[in-house]
C-alpha cells in the first residue's frame, strides 16, 4: 500500500499522488492513460501525458484486481461479491453483476464476456462466464483449479487459455459461449505467466519446468500446439508481451 507514482522511460519518478492505493496500476495499450485502486474504494483515472489524476470512480465494494479491456474502453473490477464493469470514455460505473467469491475478471476484446475468476472452498478455484450483455451467467467449466490461475482470452472472443501453475502442466483451453473445456495443451511447464501477442496467433508461457528450472514456450493458438521453447535462467517474477509482438520481457 502506498501512493501512486509514474515512471517515465528515461527512468524519472512522478508522484502522483499520496492517497494510499492497493496492487499495480493498470495502462491503456496507447500508454495515454493508467488506473489503480484506492483503499477507499476509488478507481485514479491517470493522464500519463500530464502525469495528474483526471477523474476518481466510486465503486461499490473494495476492489481485488482491475483488468482493462483490449481496446480500453472498459474496465472489469472484481469485488469479491461483485463484478462491476466501467466505462472508460465516461469514468462511470457501466454495470454491477453479483458473481461470488470474485478475485479476478478479464474482458473479452469484443466486450460481450467477461470470464472471472473465483476463489473459495479452501483456496481452490473456478471459472465464472459472465455474459456482459445479458448481465447473466453462463454454465460453469466442470473442473475446479488450484488457487494461482492464470487467463487469457483469444483475441477472437471464443475461448479462454487457463493455466495453473499449482496443478498441472497443461493449459485448458474453455469455449467461452458454452462454458466447457474443448482441448488441452500439453506443457513440460506448469503455467506461471501467460500473454496473447498483439495478432492473437501466439500464446507466450512462462512457468515451471517439471524438471526443473524456468522456461518460455510458444504456442500457436490455431493447431494448440507448442511451437517454441527457450530456457531461462533466473526465477520469473514478471512478465511482459511488447506491443509490437516481437518481444517479451521476463
Amino acid at each position: 500500500m502506498g501512493g501512486v507514482h509514474l515512471i517515465s522511460s528515461d527512468g524519472s519518478d512522478t508522484v502522483i499522488s499520496n492517497t494510499p492505493v492497493y496492487g499495480p496500476g493498470v495502462a491503456t495499450h496507447d500508454r495515454k492513460h493508467a488506473y489503480v485502486f484506492t483503499d477507499q474504494g476509488q478507481v485514479l483515472v491517470i493522464d500519463c501525458t500530464t502525469k495528474g489524476v483526471t477523474a476518481r470512480i466510486t465503486l461499490a465494494g473494495h476492489p481485488s484486481s482491475l483488468t482493462l479491456s483490449v481496446d480500453g474502453t472498459r474496465a472489469a473490477v472484481a469485488e469479491g461479491s461483485t463484478l462491476e464493469v466501467l466505462d472508460l470514455a465516461k469514468n462511470t460505473v457501466l454495470d454491477s453483476i453479483a458473481v461470488k467469491d470474485a478475485v479476478e475478471a478479464n474482458i473479452s476484446p469484443d466486450g460481450r464476456w467477461a470470464v472471472v475468476l473465483s476463489i473459495a472452498n479452501g483456496g481452490y478455484s473456478s471459472l465464472v462466464i459472465v455474459d456482459l450483455q445479458l448481465k447473466t451467467q453462463v454454465k460453469l467449466p466442470s473442473s475446479t483449479t488450484g488457487p494461482d490461475v492464470r487467463i487469457v482470452i483469444d483475441k477472437q472472443s471464443k475461448v479462454a487459455f487457463v493455466g495453473d501453475a499449482s496443478t498441472g502442466n497443461s493449459l485448458d483451453v474453455v469455449d467461452i459461449a458454452s462454458g466447457s473445456s474443448v482441448a488441452k495443451v500439453p506443457l513440460n511447464m506448469s503455467p506461471l505467466f501467460l500473454g496473447l501477442a498483439p495478432d492473437g496467433k501466439t500464446l507466450v508461457v512462462v512457468g515451471y519446468r517439471a524438471n526443473g528450472g524456468t522456461a518460455v514456450s510458444l504456442v500457436d493458438t490455431s493447431s494448440l500446439t507448442v511451437r517454441a521453447t527457450a530456457l531461462l535462467t533466473g526465477e520469473p517474477q514478471a512478465f511482459a508481451v511488447a506491443p509490437d509482438g516481437h518481444t517479451a520481457y521476463v
